[in-house]
């Protein structure tokens, strides 16, 4: 019947079995998305901001990411190409900026070369 539904499903008689499959699902899987970036540790920083190396586990900022892009374009097409972020301790700024922004500025945008970033600790 789970079968039917397209639910796989293995016979397991000892937790080596179960290690057997779990290694090989994720050896497919690690080689079915062998064009992502790689990671290795752990991703959660606790309170330490993100940085631009860490920009490849940064995620779920996506529409702040944008509207900071767009305002930050908006402002150099005027000539004054400044973004102020605040906000209150530990809502992630920085991480924002460092891993978000920064990067995007970095991968995204055309004229990257013509941009001067400074990050201020």
């Amino acid at each position: 019947m789970l079968k039917d539904l397209g639910i796989l499903v293995y016979e397991i008689a000892e937790v080596n079995d179960i290690l057997g499959v779990f290694n090989s699902r994720l050896a497919r899987l690690a080689s079915a998305s062998s064009g992502a970036p790689r990671w290795s540790g752990s991703p959660y920083k606790g309170l330490e901001p993100f940085g631009t190396a860490d920009s490849p586990v940064f995620f779920g900022r996506g529409p702040e990411r944008q509207e900071a892009l767009a305002r930050l374009r908006q402002a150099a097409a005027q000539g004054t190409a400044f973004l102020l972020l605040h906000g209150s301790s530990g809502v992630g700024k920085s991480s924002l900026a460092r891993a978000g922004l920064l990067a995007d500025i970095r991968t995204q945008t055309s004229d990257a070369d013509h941009w001067r970033t400074a990050v201020l600790a």
